[in-house]
């Protein structure tokens, strides 16, 4: 049996284009993000993954507008951190960082509100940020065994006393549901912060 082979040439260069999805931690964030601020915000290099859309619609249950014109593009319409009450459970599906940084969103919160999620997200344990957001004064309770999902929040002003030393126990993920994501602590937390959106496509 004769064989085949398929002889390549050294070509003198490569040149090219090509489009990089977008992040998905800072999709996650920057709707996030832009929900709070105080006016329409244009997002590009939006990773449509289905973990990125519910905490698209964990916003929009919230009460912030989101359109989508194209897959990545994203226009939120920020409600100068007046969020409104959800209707209902907000879904997390199987994305723990949508269910993280949502618990410290809505820690901070005047208002009551229940986070759920897939049967695999139901299994996992949020000790690791309902331990330090409880200490900072957060009500968290978590109805599945060795607190596991649901999450049910209530939320009101958070307690900062020991806010400095517990972030630096925390690990970044952990840290960014509260430290990003509650906007209504104490200025003393607030000028710590920082969250830059600086990477390529989003």
């Amino acid at each position: 049996m004769k064989n085949n082979f398929l002889k390549i040439k050294r070509a003198p260069s490569i040149q090219g284009e090509i489009t990089v999805p977008g992040d998905k931690s800072i999709s996650h964030r920057s709707v996030i993000l832009a929900g709070l601020s105080n006016g329409t915000c244009l997002i590009t290099g939006f990773l449509p993954s289905e973990d990125c859309l519910c905490t698209v619609n964990a916003m929009s249950s919230l009460g912030i507008e989101i359109e989508q014109p194209e897959p990545t593009t994203l226009i939120v319409h920020g409600r100068k951190r007046q969020l409104s009450a959800p209707k209902g459970d907000i879904y997390c599906g199987n994305s723990g960082t949508t269910m993280r940084l949502m618990a410290g969103l809505l820690s901070a919160q005047p208002f009551r509100s229940r986070l759920v999620g897939d049967p695999s997200l139901s299994k996992r344990p949020m000790k690791r940020i309902i331990e330090p957001l409880s200490k900072m004064g957060a009500k968290i309770t978590a109805e599945g065994p060795g607190n596991t999902p649901p999450l049910v929040i209530d939320g009101f002003r958070l307690n900062q006393s020991d806010m400095i030393s517990l972030l630096r126990a925390l690990r970044s993920r952990v840290r960014s549901s509260w430290r990003d994501f509650s906007p209504k602590a104490k200025q003393q937390s607030l000028n710590r912060a920082r969250v830059a959106i600086t990477r390529n496509g989003c």
